[in-house]
């Protein structure tokens, strides 16, 4: 729901830039969204959140990207995606209406998609901000990164 706010004011923000002579990034923005919709990878990271909330470590690293896995090495990713489940089973609510970045197939390396900041509503009443970041990588959505989003 969040994500269709936020699309509803990108398109009217794109509305503003092309009546200011800038067709040109408006037609990029309207090409990303179309070819990578950022609600597609939001009901991802929803699923990811709902997987961590359970618990369910061997569902988070199912999703998780193949060079993430490669990389950081299962032993390392338990460890990583065990602290990402508690912090996550703390929060009495997320707020999903907060940033949303896109990366392109370049600053990845690997293909484009989504980093979404969310704010934790913790049992002690304190927020705290995290990302998850998913990709497209060989045409599947995936979890590359997950933790703390610095203030």
């Amino acid at each position: 729901m969040k994500v269709k706010i936020f699309i509803v004011i990108l398109f009217v923000l794109l509305s503003v830039i092309a009546c200011s002579g800038g067709q040109e990034d408006v037609d990029r923005i309207a090409r990303v969204m179309q070819k990578n919709p950022p609600d597609e990878f939001e009901s991802v990271m929803n699923l990811f959140i709902d997987y961590a909330r359970k618990g369910d470590l061997d569902k988070m690293i199912s999703m998780t990207s193949e060079v993430t896995i490669r990389q950081a090495g299962t032993a390392e990713l338990n460890s990583a995606y065990t602290s990402a489940y508690k912090f996550l089973q703390s929060c009495i609510s997320i707020d999903y209406g907060s940033d949303v970045y896109y990366i392109d197939n370049q600053a990845s390396g690997t293909g484009s998609g989504w980093k979404f900041v969310k704010t934790c509503n913790t049992s002690e009443e304190k927020k705290e901000k995290f990302h998850i970041t998913l990709l497209n990588e060989n045409d599947r959505i995936v979890v590359t990164s997950t933790g703390p989003e610095p203030e």
